[in-house]
């Protein structure tokens, strides 16, 4: 699970689509499949953004961030779709390396969370977003996003056991 650094572009280089953006497509896909928790949506997600990015390229000024902007459209992009897809349901169990049906491990346990608890860790954890840019991204108040991800690193450490150090060990960087 690898961050994807902004991408600095340089002020007297060219400043298109290509450049600005291309470089943060990996990052989308990766969390749009982390956020749908399902590869056709995904791609459609991934799909509208882009198209919706190209056309509003004009619009976007040198100097902003904009991985920041594309993850806001995909999320825009994946609420709307997702307000006309049934609700995915997720298994309750998993198997281990032996085979054994076992208790479930962190990304079902992230899988199973409510909607703004999910996308809150999963945009601090796994994508490396501030609060504060989670709120931008999201639309939603800091205080909210705060309260969220609280709810969510509480969570998790109740089903996994309060004091492991798994979810470090596990690459979710929350101790």
């Amino acid at each position: 699970m690898s961050l994807s650094p902004a991408v600095a572009v340089n002020p007297s280089g060219p400043w298109n689509f290509e450049t600005a953006v291309w470089p943060h497509v990996n990052s989308l896909v990766q969390s749009s499949l982390r956020f749908t928790q399902d590869c056709a949506l995904s791609r459609e997600v991934v799909r509208k953004t882009i198209l919706r990015t190209r056309r509003e390229f004009a619009q976007l000024r040198r100097g902003t961030d904009c991985r920041l902007w594309l993850f806001k459209i995909m999320l825009q992009n994946w609420f709307e779709i997702r307000s006309h897809v049934a609700p995915i349901i997720t298994s309750t169990t998993v198997s281990d390396a032996s085979g054994s049906t076992g208790s479930k491990g962190i990304p079902e346990l992230v899988r199973g969370m409510p909607d703004v608890e999910r996308i809150v860790l999963l945009l601090f954890a796994a994508d490396g977003f501030c609060c504060q840019q989670i709120a931008e991204i999201t639309g939603w108040s800091l205080d909210m996003v705060v309260s969220r991800l609280a709810r969510a690193r509480h969570s998790l450490k109740l089903q996994i056991g309060v004091g492991t150090n798994f979810l470090t060990q596990a690459g979710y960087g929350l101790s």
